[in-house]
């Protein structure tokens, strides 16, 4: 019997020797898998911050990027209006010029006379051009103040929703979820 007992001993020693190796194994497997889902987890948690950071310096530059163009097109309409305003002067001064050499009687001499004409057309052609630039200009401005109105209201709301979203995921995280437990 005490042969039988020792044999029993042995045998259950041996298969809980082999059952701790067994659980120690798969203990060490899951570890392992926890350190690596952990690392991964990681570097994706560092990947989405450094994307978050990225995107919000770039979407703060829309703005500043909006506000340079409506300045520019603000400079290239101021400046048209000064090319609009020399189209009418020296249509002004030509049509005087015109009318001068009219009164002195150049029109009677043949062709100093179709010359004169050519001029005189050519004076009212640049004074309707002034006058369409001037309409051109008008509607591109008042084109640019609508835009630039839309625009800094669109800004505002997305600035006002970032905001909200943030103090939500912010309540969120401070919230425990109690509908896991």
């Amino acid at each position: 019997m005490v042969k039988l007992g020792m044999k029993m001993t042995r045998a259950f020693t041996r298969l809980g020797g082999k059952t701790t190796q067994a659980f120690n194994k798969i203990g060490d497997k899951t570890n392992s898998v926890m350190n690596k889902t952990k690392n991964i987890a990681g570097r994706l948690e560092n990947t989405a911050i450094n994307t978050l950071d990225k995107a919000r310096s770039d979407i703060n530059k829309i703005p500043d990027i909006n506000e340079k163009g409506i300045k520019l097109s603000n400079s290239i309409i101021k400046k048209s209006g000064g090319i609009t305003d020399v189209l009418r002067q020296s249509s002004a001064i030509g049509s005087k010029i015109v009318a001068g050499v009219n009164d002195m009687g150049g029109s009677d001499i043949p062709i100093i006379g179709k010359a004169l004409k050519i001029a005189e057309k050519s004076t009212r052609q640049l004074a309707l051009g002034a006058k369409k630039l001037d309409s051109a200009r008008d509607t591109a401005n008042n084109k640019l103040n609508k835009y630039a109105d839309v625009s800094r209201n669109t800004i505002g709301d997305i600035e006002k929703i970032n905001a909200r979203k943030k103090n939500d995921m912010a309540e969120a995280m401070a919230e425990p979820n109690e509908s896991f437990v």
